[in-house]
């Protein structure tokens, strides 16, 4: 399997996410740029002002995109139809693009939208070759008889069926609108490139620099060796500023068992913060094995009134002094308290960087 990584995004693909995404933006509504920032170890200011280009850049192309799309109204319903019923999951009329391995939305013709679109309709995760062929056949010979017995036979609810048969009714007046929004979407996205481009260079020079590794570290991170993926003779492989914090891979040619990876610009990014975030997690749950006693914790509640060395210490706790000293090596092993020598004793002090860390950590799982 060859990976190829191409010097900049996918423009067609970038321009279908980009409708996809503003159909459910609002004008001026402020951008959502992680939902869940405490996987990163993140607040949303962190976020803001790390990532200040990327979220400026993203305002503007939706507020735009969503400009051009409040004038393509008879669109509206294939845009709010998902082929999979999830959030995020792309539209219909996305999926008709989609599969297809294309860089220039000029050079997308009416009959591989057609194609698509009943490549989407019959399932092609499980198409085989006789299917693709049949498929293939009614998308030149435009036969809508058999694509309208297609659709009832079909497993998609009668909602779903409805539109459908709308949607092939009107294929051809819906693919001369989309492409005509497709270009002039991708026109915004490139007038506006330039806003993040030195980012997005910086980022295909890292993976540059990885060379022989790149498969090495792409393959695990998207779980392609065990996927249907693993067939791919071919991955093209695009950055993406629009999934700026997801991936898509699909095929685009089943029969040539030809793909692509549109990797959100900061996945790896984005990964490695959520790893460390983890980590720390892990180290905190530590520390709360530590506390889970009931001497260390009344330990902990008197050093945090007041510093106490161990006499002090053992007489509060009514315990005696090589007890508490136990106790309190837990403690110290594990950051939660620190000592200071005062002449001939050592003081024990409540650790506050550490204390809040936990409650942080427990702030964010929180919300």
């Amino acid at each position: 399997m060859e990976l190829i990584l191409h010097e900049k995004p996918n423009l067609l693909i970038e321009a279908v996410k980009l409708i996809d995404a503003a159909n459910e933006h609002i004008i001026g509504e402020e951008v959502k740029f992680i939902n869940k920032p405490y996987k990163v170890g993140m607040n949303e200011e962190q976020i803001k002002e790390r990532y200040s280009i990327y979220i400026n850049h993203r305002q503007i192309l939706l507020d735009r995109t969503k400009s051009l799309l409040d004038q393509y109204e008879m669109l509206r319903p294939y845009l709010d139809m998902k082929t999979v019923d999830t959030k995020g999951g792309d539209s219909l009329l996305a999926s008709s693009v989609l599969i297809s391995n294309m860089n220039d939305v000029t050079k997308f013709s009416f009959e591989e939208f057609l194609y698509n679109s009943l490549y989407e309709l019959s399932g092609y995760k499980s198409i085989d070759d006789e299917d693709y062929e049949e498929i293939r056949a009614m998308s030149i010979e435009r036969d809508f008889r058999l694509i309208y017995q297609m659709i009832q036979m079909s497993g998609v609810n009668n909602d779903k069926k409805s539109i459908y048969l709308d949607y092939f009714d009107n294929l051809e007046l819906i693919y001369s609108n989309y492409i005509e929004l497709l270009e002039k979407v991708s026109e915004v996205y490139l007038d506006n490139y330039y806003m993040v481009e030195e980012e997005v260079n910086k980022h295909i020079e890292s993976l540059r620099s990885y060379d022989d590794l790149l498969e090495e570290l792409v393959y695990p991170m998207f779980n392609i060796d065990k996927s249907i993926f693993r067939e791919a003779k071919v991955i093209d492989y695009y950055v993406s500023i629009i999934g700026f914090n997801g991936f898509s891979f699909v095929f685009a040619d089943m029969k040539n068992k030809r793909g692509y990876l549109n990797e959100g610009i900061l996945v790896f990014e984005l990964n490695d913060f959520t790893m460390k975030n983890s980590g720390e997690i892990e180290n905190i749950s530590e520390k709360l094995i530590a506390l889970g006693d009931s001497t260390r914790l009344k330990i902990i509640s008197i050093l945090n009134h007041s510093p106490n060395y161990l006499k002090e210490l053992a007489d509060k706790l009514e315990l005696t002094p090589p007890t508490v000293s136990h106790h309190i090596q837990v403690l110290l092993n594990n950051q939660l308290i620190s000592g200071k020598s005062e002449g001939r004793k050592v003081y024990y002090y409540i650790n506050k960087d550490t204390m809040m860390s936990i409650s942080k950590i427990f702030a964010q799982q929180g919300k």
